[in-house]
């Protein structure tokens, strides 16, 4: 597992910024730290999913044919073939047919000199399986992702991101429809996308920029999301995946009622233990003692009472101090059981460790060598040189976060290959002048200064004069 592939899908997906190159930084990091559920991570979001490849018939096994039948049963090549349809298929749900006439995915009979050898419900079971294709484009994938407060910690917001992105991308889920929502405790906005503009947008404008606050309800978000999917009714099952750095308490038997066909997948990074005040314990304990209490309201003796509720407070302090790693297994094993249910997955990653400065330089500084080595032979095309340039300005913003949290000598070393790589950029005015452009990009116009706004096509004349003159050389 290389990190270079997992660079190139972030660079396939996601607009070049300073976030871009600290995902994969973050990679990195995670790629190298074993953990007990390292394995089926890497199968959910990191690999490839199946290949898209079909056979030539349509992804149907051949069938053996022979003489004597005028009639072959096939998929309806359009609407004019409405009344050549079988009439077994009348028979399935309105929602079904209707889905699958739209598709063009219904069963005709029409002539053929050498029909197959096999019964019409043969026939009518082995091409009412969908394609490989098909099924990508029937697909529908939710995010949710976790911005509560605590993501900010130990860069499980970045690794939240990571896993996202690469779940989206390598299960070709935007070929299908995606919803994304960010939620703490409450569920974010609702972004939807069934086209690949939509989904970019999603992943560069959403995803990628959401940032933490508040804490984290998941048992909101859930119902939220089966409530956005019951909108849009399809008999193919949706799969949602969870992103969270926190548990909660859900009612289990309502969420596997409400989660109906769906499958779930939940990703807990980090999970927060002893965060629960007196008050919130003392709540969770009177739930779980409430036919006692109850009873209790209900007793006439006020001293037998009074001496019942004496003891009810002594075993909660006794409890307390495991109380909060009791509720937290307790929540881990329902969401466990709610994933299981429905085929999906329920996975645990810790947190990162911290960081080994060291290395993360050495790999900042291969990739500004790399750069460099690629300014000097590029001879591509203007997009690929204006691309080149916005890794470019992301890698030094990137550096300058990084600043303050580097020695001294791990600085010099940085912004020295940095510095070589700027030098070679200030000799050539054509680079210079792309440079300039990609500062221009990434401020969106807002470079110009207030009250002046014709800089920017001032600036772009300049740049097509210089680019022009240097084409003219002989």
């Amino acid at each position: 597992m290389s990190l270079g592939h997992y660079r190139g899908l972030f660079r396939r997906v996601l607009r070049v910024r300073p976030e871009t190159a600290k995902l994969e930084d973050i990679c990195r990091v995670l790629f190298d730290l074993e953990f007990e559920d390292k394995t089926r991570l890497m199968e959910l979001a990191f690999h490839k999913g199946s290949g898209q490849k079909e056979r030539l018939d349509g992804g149907h096994p051949a069938v053996k044919q022979e003489k004597g039948d005028e009639k072959e049963i096939d998929n309806m090549r359009g609407l004019s073939e409405f009344q050549h349809l079988l009439k077994k298929q009348f028979l399935l749900p309105d929602m079904i047919f209707d889905h699958r006439l739209l598709r063009h995915e219904l069963m005709v009979e029409r002539p053929a000199p050498k029909p197959r050898v096999e019964s019409w419900d043969d026939v009518i079971r082995r091409r009412s399986q969908p394609t490989e294709h098909q099924l990508h484009l029937r697909q529908k994938t939710y995010v949710l992702l976790d911005v509560s407060g605590s993501t900010a910690q130990a860069h499980r917001l970045e690794i939240q991101k990571a896993i996202a992105i690469a779940y989206l991308e390598n299960h070709h889920k935007q070929r299908g429809e995606v919803w994304y929502r960010a939620f703490n405790q409450r569920p974010g906005s609702l972004h939807h996308a069934s086209e690949g503009k939509g989904y970019r947008k999603i992943l560069n404008e959403e995803l990628l920029t959401a940032t933490p606050v508040g804490y984290t309800r998941i048992d909101r978000a859930l119902d939220q999301a089966v409530e956005d999917l019951s909108h849009h009714p399809s008999e193919h099952p949706a799969e949602i995946l969870v992103l969270t750095d926190g548990l909660c308490a859900i009612d289990l038997e309502l969420q596997r009622k409400n989660l109906g066909h769906h499958r779930l997948h939940i990703v807990v990074v980090g999970a927060r233990k002893g965060l629960l005040s007196d008050r919130e314990l003392r709540e969770h304990f009177d739930k779980d003692h409430h036919q006692q209490l109850q009873a209790l309201e209900n007793l006439e003796d006020e001293s037998l009472r009074r001496r019942r509720l004496d003891a009810l407070d002594l075993i909660f302090k006794k409890k307390k101090g495991g109380l909060q790693d009791e509720l937290t297994d307790r929540w881990s094993d329902d969401l466990r059981a709610l994933c299981v249910t429905n085929g999906g997955l329920f996975l645990s990653v810790p947190d990162l460790p911290n960081i080994d400065r060291d290395a993360q330089v050495a790999d900042l500084k291969a990739r500004l060598e790399e750069l460099k080595s690629m300014l000097e032979t590029s001879e591509g095309t203007v997009l690929e040189r204006e691309q080149l340039m916005d890794e470019i300005l992301a890698l030094r913003n990137y550096l300058g976060e990084l600043e303050g949290e580097l020695s001294p000598q791990q600085r010099d070393e940085l912004f020295g290959a940095y510095d070589e790589l700027k030098s070679d950029l200030k000799e050539d005015q054509e680079w210079r002048a792309m440079m300039e452009g990609a500062r221009v990009r990434w401020k969106g116009g807002a470079a110009a200064e207030p009250g002046d706004p014709f800089q920017f096509f001032r600036w772009f004349q300049k740049a097509i004069q210089e680019w022009l003159s240097l084409r003219q050389r002989p």
